[in-house]
Order: C-alpha cells, then structure tokens, then sequence
C-alpha cells in the first residue's frame, strides 16, 4: 500500500507486491509466478529487476524505469498508466500484455524491446537519436519526440502489425532503414498510414486507409487491401532498389486513386489497371510499363505530368490488341534523358494515344518519343498535343520501327504554339486538325533520313507560319495542305518559299491561303494555282506571282495592299474588300455558279472585270472598273449603288 516498507522483500508463487510510495523496497527474490503492482497516485520509480508479473496502475504522472527491466510473464500498464522505461532494454521472452495505458523507450540499441511480442497498450518510441522498431503486433504505435543528427529510424526485418492507430510526430529522422520489413495495417475500421519510409506496406485488415498530406515512401511493395482510401492531398513515391513491382490501383469511394504520384527508381514498375492521379505524376527514372494484355490501360492525370528521367512505356504486350491511352489535364515536361515508348513491342492492333495540354521538352535523348519499336505496327498512335508545343536541346523524335504513326497531333479547339530547336526532326508525322490553329514560333527542319517511315506534315486546320519556314527533308518527305487547311504566311517569298522541304508537296484545290505581316510579300509562289479562299492582310503590300483561281471568296483586309500585275483572277466566291487596296493591271473573272457579291470599303479599281456567272453579280458598294467591264453572261444587280467603267460590252446588264 502507501506504508514504506524497509530492507529486503521477497515475493512468494503466485503472491503479489503492491507499491503505493515513492520509496522501493529492496527487492530479493521474485518468483516467476509473483506479481508486483505499482499503484501510487504520483510518479513511481521502478527498480531494476527481473519479474514475474508487472502491472503499473501509476497516476499523477509515469512510473519510470531506474535500469533494465525483465519480464517473465505478463506487463500489464492500465488506462491512462505510462511505463517509461527511458534509455533501459525491456527483454522478456515470455512477455505477454495487458492494458490500454502506454509504454514510452528511448532505447537505441537493436532491440529495445522483445521481439515477436503483442502490445495491447500503446508503444511511443520518443527517444532523440536513431531507434529500432521492433516486430510484432501492435495496437497503437507511435513514433514521437524531436530527433538531432538526422538519425537513422529502423523499421526491423520481419512483420510490424499495426491495429489501431501509427502516429509519427518525430522531427529531425535523417532517413528510414527498412531491410526486408512489412508495416500490416490489420483493422477492419479506418487506419491512417504515416508520411514516412516504407519497404513494404499490407492491408490484411481489408479495412478503409488514410493517406497523409505528406509523402510515403514505399521501396518494395504495396498490397493495399479491399478498403477504400481516402487520399486526401498525399504523395506516394515508390524508390524500390531491386526486383519488378506493380503500382496498385487503390480502391477509392470516388475520384482519383492516388493524389500526387511518383516514381523515383531505376527499377521496372507496371501498372496492370487504369489509374487516375489527381495531382501531379513524376518520374525520375527506371521504367514504368502500362500493361495494355486485356482490356487495355488508361492512365488520367488531372495535373502535369514530369518526365526527368527514365522510361515511360504504353503497349507493352506482345499481339494484344488492346489500346493504351494516357490523358493529361495539365502540361507534360520532360527532360534529362528520359525517353517516352509509345509502342516497344509489337501489340497486334492496339494503338497507343498520349494527350496532353502543353508539351515541353528539354530531353536529350535520342528518342525523347519513339512512336514505334522494331517490330510494331505503330500505325494510330498519336501524342495529341492541345496547347503548346517547346522542344529544344540535342535530343530527337524517332520510330524505330519501319510503320508511320499519326505521330503528333495539334488537336486544340483555337491557337497552339509550336517552338524547335536542336537537331533536325527525323521518322515523325506531324498533323494539324481540323479546328486547330498551329502558331510556328520557329521554323521546323525536317531531317534527311531516307529510310522508312519518312517525315510527314499534315494540315487539317490553320498552320500559321509568320515568317518561319519548314525546310529540308529527302525525296520521301511528304507535305498535306488539304482541303478545308488554311496556310497562313508573312514569308517575303510566298507560299513555295515557306515550305521548302524536298519529297512530295500536296496543296489541295480546296485549302485556303492567307497572307500576313508587316513586310512585303514580293511573290506569292503558289505551288497549285487553285484554291478555296484567298485572303490579303499584309500591311506591306502583296504582289500577286502569277494567274491564280480562287473558289471560294477573296478577301483584302483593312490596310492590306494587293498588287495583282497582269495575273488573271478567276473567282468563283465573293470580291470583298474590308478597306483595303487593290492594284490592278489584270483581268478579274467572276465565273460562280451561284450569286456572287461586290463588297468594298477601301480602294478598290479593277482593271478588267468579266462577269461569267448566269447567277448574276450582286454590288453592295460602287464598282469602279478602269478599263473594260464584260458581261458575258448574268446580271449585275446595283440597287443603290453606281458602276464606273471605261467601256461596257456584252449581251447581260
């Protein structure tokens, strides 16, 4: 009780000490079987020995250890109850325990406590320095206190089965030790899985997990159970040093199944499901393969994703014909040596899609994206870019293979930038959709690479050149205007001095020509003399290089100057000139199938003009004509508006 006992006591089988002072006997003989209780209302003392059975019912403050303590039997540490055993061992191979208070050690030896041992009371390693977690089955297990020296915490070889909750407040830990280690997570109800270093991580509880708004670090495994995982704004890294693991999918309740993740390893890992990440992605090395064998992969970052180093591989099954797609909301970057395989093996008829928003690439390596490996069919795989495009530095675009892809592909609804620099682009297809602006900010040099599959350029939408020329290239480079494209260029020496490349040029009667900029465009050059729609916008002045015919309308914009020499104009639209200026010494012919329009709000003389369309010819402003006016086949409907000419001739009025 609270009485002082003097000298030496012995405690008998199965008798039972308890100790209410602040002042220890002496003790001698503890039988195995014997218990001493300690059960004072103020802080207690508990002398080294080795005992049968220990129960500390202390309130008022801990019972704390004077030295090493040994337990032959049971340690029972009741509610609200703290056993510190400070910097002393506890051992007991026997050991068994009861109670829900705590036990607190600052031990930094190897093993602190017995090994293999089930805690039923809290654990709180809260030493200063370097400390070993020892195996066994817990129920709360913390890791606590203010570290100096950047210690080294050991999670020890074997299983730490956690079923309640692991607390880690400890500063100042240098790095974990983690050899052949499992952390288990072993509740049916929810657990919290610290930001700290893992080897492998368990969930045999099968119960719902929280991931903290930090960073776990997992360096071998993760089997992540049947529950469901709160994410929150977490990272998870995975730095393995050896063998091949799988990126789980973590089951979720709904949204994404990782926040930010990342892979930081020079190993090979696979994601077997589709995955969403709704942060960031990063890699710094090693290899990740998207396994496309079954129903193909999807893997959705709703941040950016970064590529410092490393392998970044989608069809990775030999004749599967299931597709992988990877989607990313925001803007791809990658850099250092990485290398992104669009198809490294042959994949039967899968296709490999990657979009993303803006794509930026500083990577050196020789094939910063391989749109085909060897033996695959890389036909379809496309890196769908809809935002802008940067590549600089030494390192290239490739297909290893002999098959064309779609290759990269500006898919953006509006404008999107394009900037190259660094060595030449060889083996890659580039296309514009339909829809999609392309904005040159530099010029492209296509490689002289002869073997298959050679460079292409494809124009669906609007290519806007300004003044940057696509050049170079070997007989098998091929360049698509098609119909419906629109080229737009401020290049002095027109349409045939802004693509340049060798091979195969196709301007499609039906693509649509704009000139731009504040330079004189001295020659036009157009390669086919048939188009859509023609539209003059250049504020120096654009002269006209030869007899041209336009389908669609011609337009001269506010402040644009065109000069058309004696080069005949065969039109097929309307004449629409927004305040502009025509020159002309030639012969216009408005030969429509339709009714065509007269529109003019800057200056505007015709030299010649025929109007050959039985539609006729509609005037909303004055026509002037300087020359002749020849109607040779509709009318010209004037309403209020006058018709100024030099001599008029034909059987129409």
């Amino acid at each position: 009780g609270a009485n002082t006992v003097t000298g030496t006591v012995d405690v008998s089988a199965l008798g039972t000490l308890s100790i209410a002072n602040t002042t220890n006997p002496t003790f001698g003989s503890l039988n195995a079987t014997s218990t001493v209780a300690f059960t004072g209302s103020a802080a207690q003392t508990v002398p080294v020995a080795s005992y049968g059975n220990l129960s500390v019912s202390t309130t008022g403050g801990n019972a704390t250890a004077s030295g090493p303590i040994s337990v032959g039997g049971n340690l029972a540490i009741n509610s609200g109850s703290t056993l510190d055993i400070g910097a002393n061992a506890l051992t007991g191979n026997a050991l068994t325990t009861s109670g829900t208070g705590t036990l607190k050690t600052q031990n930094a030896s190897s093993t602190p406590l017995p090994n293999l041992r089930t805690w039923s009371f809290d654990v709180d390693y809260n030493g200063t320095g370097a400390q070993t977690i020892v195996v066994g089955v817990y129920n709360n297990l913390l890791l606590s206190s203010a570290r100096t020296g950047s210690p080294v915490i050991t999670l020890a070889s074997g299983t730490i089965s956690v079923g309640g909750a692991f607390t880690v407040t400890a500063t100042g830990i240098g790095s974990f030790s983690l050899t052949n280690n499992v952390v288990d997570f072993t509740s049916a109800s929810s657990q919290s899985i610290p930001a700290i270093s893992f080897r492998n991580i368990n969930n045999t509880g099968n119960g719902p997990r929280v991931l903290p708004n930090g960073t776990v670090q997992i360096s071998n495994s993760f089997a992540p159970g049947g529950g469901n995982y709160t994410i929150g704004t977490s990272t998870v890294e995975f730095n393995s040093t050896s063998g091949t693991p799988t990126i789980p999918k973590l089951n979720v309740a709904s949204g994404p199944n990782y926040y930010h993740l990342k892979i930081n390893s020079s190993q090979t890992y696979t994601i077997q499901n589709a995955i969403t990440v709704g942060g960031d992605f990063s890699q710094t090395g090693g290899t990740l393969l998207l396994n496309n064998a079954n129903s193909g992969t999807t893997f959705n970052v709703a941040g950016n994703f970064d590529l410092s180093g490393g392998n970044f591989n989608l069809l990775n099954n030999n004749g599967a014909a299931a597709s992988a797609t990877v989607t990313v909301a925001g803007s791809t970057t990658t850099s250092g040596t990485s290398v992104i395989n669009m198809e490294p093996v042959a994949s039967g008829s899968g296709v490999a899609i990657f979009q993303t928003t803006d794509f930026t690439t500083t990577s050196t390596a020789t094939k910063i994206v391989d749109f085909g490996g060897t033996t695959s069919n890389a036909a379809g795989n496309e890196f769908r870019i809809s935002g802008n495009f940067s590549k600089s530095g030494t390192g290239t675009f490739y297909t290893t293979g002999t098959s064309a892809a779609n290759g990269f592909v500006f898919n953006k609804s509006g404008t999107q930038t394009f900037s190259y620099t660094g060595a030449a682009s060889d083996y890659t297809q580039y296309v514009v959709n339909s829809g999609s602006t392309l904005q040159l900010l530099t010029g492209l040099a296509i490689g002289t690479g002869t073997a298959d599959p050679q460079s292409k350029f494809t124009v669906n939408g609007i290519l806007d050149a300004g003044t940057n020329v696509i050049s170079g290239g070997s007989a098998g480079t091929i360049f698509l205007l098609n119909s419906g494209a629109t080229l737009k260029t401020a290049v002095a020496t027109g349409v045939t001095g802004t693509i340049t490349t060798a091979g195969t040029k196709t301007y499609n009667n039906g693509a649509n020509y704009e000139f731009t900029g504040s330079s004189a465009i001295t020659n036009t050059n157009f390669s086919n003399t048939t188009m859509n729609h023609l539209t003059i916008s250049n504020t120096a002045g654009v002269t006209q290089g030869g007899a041209i015919t336009v389908n669609g309308n011609l337009t001269i914009a506010s402040g644009a100057t065109l000069t058309t020499g004696a080069n005949a104009i065969g039109l097929k639209g309307n004449w629409i000139n927004n305040g502009g200026t025509l020159t002309a010494t030639n012969t216009v012919t408005l030969n429509g199938s339709s009714v065509q329009s007269y529109t003019n709000t800057g200056t505007n003389s015709f030299n010649n003009l025929t109007l050959s369309n039985a539609a006729g010819l509609t005037l909303n402003n004055h026509l002037v004509v300087s020359s002749a006016l020849t109607l040779t086949s509709g009318k010209v409907t004037m309403g209020a508006n006058n018709v100024t000419t030099g001599t008029i001739s034909g059987s129409s009025s």
